[in-house]
């Protein structure tokens, strides 16, 4: 009964709080931490001390002793220094970041913030709200700091302001800060193994740019298979290899008539985002062959090319495909990473 009458009132201070940080740090680039975006506040072990200090004091004065008073006030001094020192461990500090990242669903993306500081800085705690807290000793001159972000499926996400905090020194006090980035991550959905077989089955001959095979040796991937003595290794499928998954090989046909259009037709009757894995399998397939293909999804279609520009445009239209949209046809350029708009989750079901 008392959380449900504490609910709203708890809603209404966050928003409330919400709109204040919103308007005190405003997303940006590059965010330096001076007296208007720093928060300082006591610790537990802070308000501990504080408690002994005034206690202390009480003591001395009520037994008029002058070297317990002046433990006391030596003591506040201290809690006075400390606490210019935690201010001071975080002031001045520079940071930076790009607005996208990219990742696939099956991994946790890694966010880059480089940090600029004109002095050796100390303990250092980064953070997206729920995720993985990176945690930094030290920070010197100009560096890189990784933190992690795990997707909950395929789509485009905004994450949110990284939350800042030292409590330099002797974790008296609590120094925070929250940096806005206005982060995308453009998260693309896990890759699915498909072999040629199975979209060989599939394909009933009619649609744009079918291919036929000529021969086992050729520049497109079809399938994996078992590994043989004496096969070239530069064949091998070293990802599988490394995820401790057997020893393969990578098996190619020649390709010949036009370039392929890659759609949910050629797939197998499986559900929507098994098909959207092949997809993304396919293209990254197609990709390290340098072959050029196109997408034609419900939703939209890519014209044919290839290149890491194309690559990613396609992979951006599968993590950003909904359930139902109206069809339309774009260029490549309008899909491009460096352009994609989302909002908080986009193109997830």
């Amino acid at each position: 009964m008392i959380k449900r009458l504490l609910t709203p009132l708890s809603n209404f201070i966050q928003k409330r709080f919400d709109v204040f940080i919103a308007k005190r740090l405003p997303p940006a680039r590059i965010v330096t931490l001076n007296n208007n975006n720093i928060f300082i506040f006591p610790t537990a072990m802070g308000f501990c001390y504080l408690a002994i200090v005034f206690l202390l004091f009480l003591l001395g004065t009520n037994y008029q002793n002058n070297v317990i008073i002046l433990l006391s006030y030596l003591m506040a001094s201290m809690f006075i220094t400390i606490s210019l020192a935690s201010f001071f461990n975080v002031k001045g500090v520079r940071f930076s970041s790009k607005k996208e990242f990219l990742g696939f669903s099956d991994k946790p993306i890694t966010v880059n913030v480089s940090v600029n500081a004109d002095s050796p800085r100390f303990n250092y705690l980064l953070q997206y709200p729920g995720h993985a807290l990176s945690v930094f000793d030290q920070l010197k001159d100009k560096q890189t700091l990784p933190l992690t972000w795990q997707a909950p499926s395929r789509g485009v996400f905004k994450p949110g302001r990284i939350e800042v905090v030292s409590e330099y020194a002797y974790g008296l006090f609590r120094v925070w800060s929250w940096l806005d980035f206005d982060h995308q991550l453009v998260v693309f959905p896990t890759p699915r193994p498909i072999t040629f077989k199975q979209l060989a089955a599939c394909e009933d001959g009619k649609e744009e740019g079918r291919y036929t095979e000529k021969t086992r040796d050729g520049d497109e991937f079809v399938e994996l298979s078992n590994y043989r003595e004496g096969e070239s290794l530069s064949r091998i499928a070293w990802k599988q290899l490394a995820r401790g998954q057997g020893k393969y090989t990578k098996q190619y046909h020649q390709i010949l008539g036009e370039a392929k259009y890659l759609s949910f037709e050629h797939l197998p009757p499986v559900s929507v985002e098994h098909k959207l894995e092949f997809l993304t399998y396919l293209i990254l397939e197609y990709s390290q062959n340098d072959a050029s293909f196109g997408l034609d999804l419900p939703t939209i279609r890519i014209d044919i090319g290839h290149g890491e520009e194309h690559k990613f445009a396609c992979l951006t239209a599968l993590a950003r495909y909904p359930r139902s949209h109206s069809t339309n046809t774009v260029n490549d350029s309008e899909l491009t990473p460096k352009k994609a708009k989302a909002n908080i989750v986009e193109g997830v079901s």
